[in-house]
């Protein structure tokens, strides 16, 4: 009776893990989407989960089968995220087939109250564009997102200590002579001022050598010659030529205020003002770009910085994410 009970209870166990793997199993074979998503959403995974919704929405076109408009959107989201390097070897991309894509996804949004939905569908199209060098039109998509639905209300100057005229002088002086500088010191041991070269002096070699590998501080000017941003990023320019960055012009109207300006996706709204308008300096082409080791969802966030200043402002003391630094000018 005892060995009985304990077959039927192997029995009944060996029931439950074959019914389980079947639902596990049919789960996947009756939704592939969901899958996919969950690999979209995961940094590693990204990449099949691309190729499935591939393969789901060519199936589902060729048999007739209607496609909801969010599978296209997740289908254009995971191109975004992949970026034409991170694609599949074995599948052959029409740039157009993303696109229309983005295309249906926002379509199915158009008529609905769900703002969410729109935002985010506004948000993918102008990513998918941007992606594929389409800076313009993705700026578009990107600019009516932030207009009509995130930045309506524009800058607001928090409360803030002033900084008197004299002190910020001071401060600026030192900087532009050159300075005995605590900072700059290597193993503890004081190597002397602010070093100050023109830029048709100081190699990319020497500089990597004298300065960045034994972190000294460095001055270095022309760097801007040429630039067509020393007219267009004038101070009396910048409302017009940053026109559609969201909050910007009343940020630089709000003169008195030490708030800095800084946004992360600020080339994205007005790309021909600012790609065109400056070119990284020699010192930094030997560098590569850090945030691509983490992956893309980093490299969106992280990448292509600006931030502007009044005269007195600044950021507080921090640490800038994974590392990363800013060069000014």
């Amino acid at each position: 009776m005892m060995l009985k009970s304990q077959q039927i209870s192997i029995l009944l166990s060996i029931f439950i893990i074959i019914f389980y793997f079947f639902k596990l199993t049919s789960c996947q074979i009756e939704d592939p989407v969901s899958t996919a998503i969950q690999y979209i959403e995961q940094e590693n995974k990204v990449s099949l989960g691309f190729q499935i919704l591939h393969n789901f929405i060519l199936s589902n076109e060729k048999s007739g089968t209607k496609i909801k408009s969010e599978i296209y959107g997740r289908y254009a989201e995971a191109f975004y995220l992949l970026g034409n390097r991170g694609i599949p070897k074995d599948i052959e991309i029409d740039e157009n087939r993303i696109i229309n894509a983005c295309e249906i996804f926002l379509n199915g949004f158009k008529h609905s109250h769900n703002k969410h939905y729109k935002m985010l569908a506004l948000q993918t199209y102008g990513n998918v564009l941007h992606a594929i060098g389409k800076l313009e039109k993705g700026a578009k998509f990107l600019n009516e997102l932030h207009h009509g639905y995130i930045h309506q209300s524009g800058f607001v100057c928090p409360e803030h200590k002033h900084i008197e005229d004299a002190e910020i002088s001071k401060i600026v002086t030192k900087v532009a002579n050159g300075i005995p500088s605590t900072n700059n010191l290597y193993h503890g041991k004081d190597v002397g001022t602010v070093d100050v070269w023109h830029t048709d002096d100081l190699t990319a070699d020497e500089f990597k050598k004298s300065y960045l590998i034994p972190r000294r501080l460095v001055k270095i000017t022309g760097v801007t010659k040429g630039w067509n941003a020393i007219q267009s990023w004038s101070w009396n320019n910048l409302p017009i030529t940053f026109r559609d960055v969201p909050n910007f012009s009343s940020w630089v109207h709000s003169r008195n205020c030490i708030q800095s300006f800084i946004m992360s996706d600020f080339f994205y709204h007005c790309p021909k003002n600012t790609y065109e308008d400056y070119r990284d300096p020699i010192y930094f082409e030997f560098v590569n770009d850090i945030s691509y080791a983490f992956g893309l969802r980093l490299k969106a966030s992280y990448t292509d910085f600006m931030v502007f200043s009044h005269r007195g402002g600044g950021a507080g003391f921090h640490k800038d994410a994974y590392d990363q630094s800013f060069w000014n000018m």
